[in-house]
Parts: structure tokens; C-alpha cells; sequence
């Protein structure tokens, strides 16, 4: 099992051996033949911790700088993550518009049929000596109530609303209110 190199206990290590070392260089320099065996035996564990120390050092550093490329890593790949979810969601919102430019599209057929036809019925008011009821302004009145009143109340979409009826443009029974 490896054991882990804790850095507090060689520095620890390195100063108790570096306070044993003046007594016995001292011992030493008198002569004493297992002080200055000791000494050399102290002066290597010195040079080893020391390496070692700058070995947490240097593997200190490179996790720091292995921890900075993995964040990029991670942050390049949640950026492109983030790039698909926005192509995808503009896609939708593509598809959406397209849609509603279709539905715009039949909607104004439809007013302009609707129109045509409020038109004749105004000129058949006239022939037949009924009393004007003005549809084409009715019509045209009816279907800006209904389309503001369904953009306020459905969507929800804050605008100034026409002051215009909103009623159904046409009645429960069929017919045009």
C-alpha cells in the first residue's frame, strides 16, 4: 500500500535533522569517526527531503496546472453544449415563425374573403331597401377585436387594444353576429 508524502512531516523531518547537525558537525570536527558517519547519514536524508519537498513542489504545480486544462476542457465542452441547445431552440423558434407567417398568410385570405363578401352584402342592402348595416366596417372592426383580444387574453402579450368589439364574429347558432 503506498503511504502519501505529507509535506508538513518532511519539513518537520528536515528541521529536526537540520538541529541535530551543528553538535555533531562539532563532534565531528573533533574527530569522532560515528559523528561524521552520522553527519554524511544526515546530509543525505537532508538532500533526499529536500528533493522530495521540491518534488510535492513541482507535483503541486502540475495538478494546479492539470486542474486549469481540465476547467477549459469542461468549459469548452458546457460552450458547446450550450451552442447545440441555442441551434436547436433557433431552429424551433425558425419552424415557429414559418408557421405563423403561414397562418398570417390563410388569415388574410380569409379577411380579405371575409371582407369581399361584407362588401356585397352591403350593396345588397342597398338593392333590396333594407336599412344599411354596414358590414364591411363591421366585419373589418370584428376581426381586429378578435385577433387583439386573442394576442391580449391568450398569449398574453401587453399592447394597446383597439377600442373594438370583441365579441365572437359569429354566434353560437351559425350566423354572423
Amino acid at each position: 500500500m503506498a503511504t502519501t508524502i505529507d509535506r508538513s512531516d518532511l519539513v518537520t523531518r528536515l528541521a529536526d535533522l537540520r538541529a541535530r547537525r551543528p553538535g555533531l558537525a562539532l563532534r565531528a570536527a573533533r574527530g569522532d569517526d560515528a559523528a561524521r558517519r552520522e553527519l554524511a547519514a544526515i546530509d543525505a536524508d537532508v538532500h533526499g527531503y529536500e528533493r522530495d519537498i521540491e518534488l510535492l513542489a513541482l507535483a503541486g504545480a502540475e495538478e494546479r496546472r492539470l486542474a486549469v486544462v481540465q476547467a477549459e476542457r469542461n468549459a469548452a465542452e458546457e460552450r458547446r453544449r450550450l451552442e447545440v441547445s441555442f441551434a436547436e431552440r433557433e431552429a424551433e423558434l425558425t419552424v415557429a415563425y414559418r408557421e405563423i407567417e403561414a397562418t398570417i398568410a390563410a388569415f388574410v385570405a380569409q379577411a380579405k374573403a371575409a371582407e369581399v363578401v361584407a362588401v356585397e352584402l352591403d350593396r345588397l342592402d342597398g338593392a333590396l331597401g333594407l336599412p344599411a348595416r354596414a358590414c364591411r366596417i363591421r366585419a373589418r372592426r370584428g376581426i381586429v377585436g378578435r385577433v387583439a383580444d386573442a394576442v391580449w387574453s391568450r398569449i398574453g402579450w401587453p399592447f394597446m387594444l383597439p377600442a373594438m368589439p370583441t365579441a365572437p364574429l359569429v354566434d353560437d347558432d351559425g350566423g354572423a353576429s
